[in-house]
Parts: C-alpha cells; sequence; structure tokens
C-alpha cells in the first residue's frame, strides 16, 4: 500500500501565532475602550436629560400654582377675601426657601400648597415636596380637610429653590411683604445628577442667587438652574 503525503501542507509558525495574537489582543483592547467611552458618554447625556426634565417638570408645577394665587371663585362659599394667599419663608444665604400658595379650586374648595425641601434619608441631599391641604377656612389656618394631599416628593437631589418678589416699578420685596404689592415672582431652581459624570472637577456655584454667601462644589456632579418669572393674574393691583 502506498501513502501519498501533501508536502505543500503548511502550519502556522510560532511567530504567525504570536503575531496573531498580539493583533487580536490590541482589536479588543480598542473594542473595550470604544464601548466604555460610548457607554460613558450615553450614561452622561441620559443623566443631563433627567436632570434637565425634572427641572423643567417641577418649575412648571410652581409656576402653574404662582399663576393661580389669590384665585377667588365667584360663586364660592367661602369668604372671598384671602389675607396671606403668598407666603414664603426666606431660608437666608445658607438655606432654600418654601413658599404656601392659597387659592380656589373651584366654588366649594379652597387649597393651600407648599413647595419646600426636605433632607433624604442620607442627610446629604434634599428632595422637593409638594403638599396640598384643603382648607377648612378662609385663610387655611385650621386642619386640612380630609381630602388634603400629604407631602409629596416631586423631584430629587434639589439643591436650591429660592423665590424673590417685586413691585410694579421693578423694586425688590421682603418675603413677608403683603401679597397684594407683588407684581411678579422670580423662581430660581438648582438640580444636580444622581452620579458623577463630568470629565474633570469644575469649580460650580450651587447656590449662584444667595450673593451674600454663594455656595461652591468641586466635584464632578453635573448641575442645572432653571430660573423663571410668573405674574400671579390674580392679586388685585
Amino acid at each position: 500500500m502506498r501513502i501519498f503525503i501533501n508536502k505543500n501542507n503548511k502550519g502556522l509558525t510560532l511567530i504567525e501565532i504570536l503575531v496573531s495574537v498580539v493583533v487580536g489582543s490590541i482589536m479588543m483592547i480598542a473594542i473595550y475602550f470604544s464601548f466604555s467611552v460610548f457607554s460613558g458618554s450615553y450614561l452622561a447625556i441620559v443623566e443631563k436629560m433627567n436632570v434637565n426634565k425634572s427641572l423643567r417638570n417641577s418649575m412648571a408645577m410652581i409656576l402653574k400654582d404662582l399663576r393661580a394665587a389669590g384665585y377667588v371663585d365667584i360663586n364660592t362659599s367661602l369668604e372671598k377675601n384671602i389675607s396671606n394667599f403668598i407666603v414664603a419663608t426666606d431660608g437666608g444665604s445658607t438655606s432654600p426657601d418654601s413658599i404656601n400658595i392659597i387659592y380656589d379650586l373651584d366654588r366649594t374648595q379652597r387649597i393651600q400648597v407648599t413647595y419646600k425641601l426636605n433632607k433624604n434619608p442620607d442627610n446629604l441631599t434634599n428632595q422637593l415636596t409638594k403638599t396640598i391641604k384643603v382648607c377648612t377656612d378662609s385663610n387655611c389656618t385650621q386642619p386640612g380637610g380630609p381630602s388634603s394631599v400629604p407631602e409629596t416628593k416631586i423631584a430629587d437631589l434639589v439643591e436650591d429653590l429660592q423665590f424673590y418678589f417685586y413691585k410694579e416699578n421693578g423694586s425688590s420685596l421682603p418675603s413677608n411683604s403683603d401679597p397684594k404689592l407683588i407684581k411678579y415672582v422670580e423662581v430660581n431652581l438648582v438640580i444636580r445628577s444622581a452620579n458623577e459624570i463630568l470629565k474633570i472637577p469644575l469649580s460650580k456655584i450651587s447656590r449662584p442667587f444667595n450673593t451674600a454667601n454663594p455656595s461652591t462644589n468641586r466635584d464632578l456632579y453635573y448641575r442645572d438652574i432653571l430660573a423663571a418669572s410668573v405674574w400671579p393674574r390674580n392679586i388685585y393691583k
């Protein structure tokens, strides 16, 4: 029996194998780093979108209630005079503000809406909360009715909330002024991302509205600031 051997069959040399391993390793490393970069960029975009969405939704809610401040239904069963339909608590240069807003939903329901910041369980970050109290008297001084909505979180990781009040001529008013003197209200809100997504630390003012004692942070969190003005349309001038 004759056995024919094809002498043209050649295997890979050790050098060729090593070159293949090196090239393959380089390709895998490149793919890994590309994935890491694109994944990090995607997560950063999502974080920024979440911050911006939270800012817009929270601000829209606050402005809607401020526009309705002092509204009295023409057929209301309650007293038609609301003395303190906007009451703000000034947190000063180191703490956020809070606000109470009173208006009629309809002829039978008058509500007091409260916005304020509360500490999260970690005692490091804040959440913006909203409380709806159904008034049982004209100025909402008594305990709320059974339809009241308890304190509810509407935004997380809120670093500052400030309210500024102005007269018709543009001059500022203290937070404890007569609400009927208010021409417009400026609302400022600061929210940061849940994770550190910036590439390099940035010195950023987290309370830019407290010019007396602004607070700065040098970290990798993304922060966005939204400011808006609103005219309470139901305030008698």
